[in-house]
């Protein structure tokens, strides 16, 4: 893999995990992990990737945006509780 295509794929994860979490925190409801799950999806199904399987890509890919849609509803939460 080049310096660009690895460059491209921490972009790709750090977009995940930063979008995800500003979901999280603009929406608040525990629901809004499901985003992940849609996510997930639309990855596999739209994938022209050859070095992994889609299903293994969208399982990182959806946990990623899950975890983080989830940390920004627990820190909106929690901020909500301190104020």
């Amino acid at each position: 893999m080049s310096l660009l295509g690895e460059r491209d794929v921490l972009i790709a994860y750090l977009a995940a995990i930063g979008i995800g979490f500003l979901i999280g925190l603009i929406v608040g409801r525990w629901w809004a992990v499901l985003a992940g799950v849609g996510f997930a999806i639309w990855i596999g199904v739209s994938t022209e990737v050859d070095e992994v399987p889609p299903w293994f890509l969208a399982l990182v890919f959806g946990v990623l945006a899950a975890g983080a849609i989830g940390a920004g509803v627990a820190i909106r939460r929690g901020l909500r509780r301190v104020t």
